[in-house]
């Protein structure tokens, strides 16, 4: 990982597993167009850090004193609504590697009739990096895509709509894998400088990661987008991670590496707005119009 940090500051390095680090001496314009998952060889979740440790899937989390430990806390109430993401391209058989979110189907699309769960990701973590910057992703649908949710189980999906422009996508699932799937809660209100956030994925494959910082501001504008922007440790992998408030709320997606303490994630009501187009299976290369 040092080798990828020490070369940040000359360009744009697309990270391995769906997160990119950006250099703000180039031109915004340049930086965003080169965002991509750089893919490797890997077999599906059979390829982690080489670490002795004992592979048991997580225990049930229990709570102690109420407020004893406000980020451990929310990270409770979250992690199981975090799945780790990846995906086989057909022509290379290369594997990227992300992070995801479940939400519920009436979150996103609006109708509380709405039954089941999808899952939120980056269109980076789901497209090669030609098809990222071409605005390809044709054959997607048949894009070979596993995840693992929090227990541990692994279950298929597939790419139902992607957004390149506004960098998300959505996933399903087999409504018969669904049962163990629960969608996470979302806030779409104020969010405040300094405000504490914690952001959960699988940075370098380790999944259910958890780390924690501050809002450094929420409305940062760039390249005519508005990004949360924190000092949240994000690493590869974490795309398509949910950054959550202190009451385990989704309040964004983590999409852009900046630089180290310097990260941006879509705000969750801007990320709610494309998905409930993308719910009605439009496929978008250019930027999806917001709802005010």
């Amino acid at each position: 990982m040092n080798s990828i940090i020490k070369h940040a500051s000359s360009r744009m390095i697309p990270l391995a597993a769906g997160m990119m680090i950006m250099n703000t001496s180039t031109s915004i314009e340049q930086e965003l167009s080169d965002r991509r998952i750089s893919s490797q060889n890997f077999s599906f979740f059979n390829t982690k850090p080489s670490i002795t440790a004992c592979d048991e899937r997580p225990a049930t989390v229990t709570t102690t004193a109420p407020g004893r430990n406000f980020l451990a806390d929310a990270a409770e109430r979250s992690l199981p609504s975090v799945v780790r993401i990846e995906v086989e391209t057909e022509s290379t058989n290369e594997v990227g590697s992300g992070s995801g979110v479940l939400l519920e189907k009436s979150t996103v699309s609006g109708d509380r009739d709405h039954s089941g769960v999808v899952v939120v990701t980056n269109a980076h973590v789901i497209l090669t990096p030609d098809e990222f910057e071409d605005g390809g992703g044709d054959n997607i649908q048949n894009r070979r895509v596993k995840i693992e949710s929090f227990q541990g189980d692994i279950v298929d999906a597939k790419v139902a709509s992607f957004d390149i422009g506004r960098d998300l996508a959505i996933l399903e699932i087999d409504e018969r894998e669904e049962f163990f799937l629960k969608g996470a809660e979302v806030s779409m209100g104020n969010i405040r400088h300094g405000e504490f956030v914690v952001a959960l994925g699988s940075p370098l494959r380790f999944e259910n990661s958890v780390t924690a910082g501050i809002v450094s501001n929420p409305k940062r504008k760039w390249d005519d987008m508005h990004y949360i922007q924190s000092d949240v440790s994000v690493h590869t992998g974490n795309s398509g991670g949910p950054i959550v408030n202190m009451d385990g709320q989704v309040i964004g997606i983590t999409s852009l590496k900046v630089a180290d303490g310097i990260s941006f994630a879509i705000p969750i009501k801007d990320a709610i707005s494309v998905l409930r187009k993308l719910m009605k299976g439009d496929r978008q290369r250019e930027k999806t119009t917001l709802d005010n």
